[in-house]
């Protein structure tokens, strides 16, 4: 269980779990932007979505996907610096709801499975290391004071 939730004891490795799961919500943004790339330059449906091929269902899909990857880049980044557990959390909401529909709509790929299970572990160790910062901080402050 050490491996998956490491312990918080110093500022580097709240710093570096921090990163990590702002690199993931990069990452999170990134599989968004690819779905919205797909849909804007093919006619096809997407696995999991419904038919497209209505102009306003395509265009409100393709701006409901840009808003929803400015939030997830926004969440990432306040996450990246460490301060903010709170977006971290929504993160971490928003990606278990994209998660769900995604196993929902083609619930065959075990391998999907286990990708958003790491990708869900990294943003809990991110939110945990937002959470510990304050803490560590001030210990690593006290112990450098003496």
């Amino acid at each position: 269980m050490e491996n998956i939730f490491p312990a918080i004891n110093t500022a580097d490795i709240a710093r570096q779990m921090a990163r990590r799961a702002g690199y993931a919500g990069l990452f999170f943004a990134g599989m968004i932007l690819l779905n919205a790339g797909i849909l804007f330059f093919t006619t096809d449906t997407l696995p999991g979505f419904d038919d497209y091929m209505d102009p306003v269902a395509r265009t409100s899909a393709l701006v409901s996907m840009g808003i929803e990857s400015a939030l997830i880049l926004f969440f990432s980044w306040r996450l990246w610096t460490g301060k903010g557990y709170v977006s971290g959390i929504l993160l971490l909401i928003l990606f278990l709801i994209e998660a769900v529909f995604k196993l929902v709509s083609n619930p065959g790929i075990f391998i999907w499975v286990l990708f958003y299970a790491g990708l869900a572990i990294i943003f809990v160790n991110g939110i945990r290391a937002a959470l510990a910062r304050k803490r560590v901080t001030v210990a690593s402050n006290n112990i450098e004071a003496f």
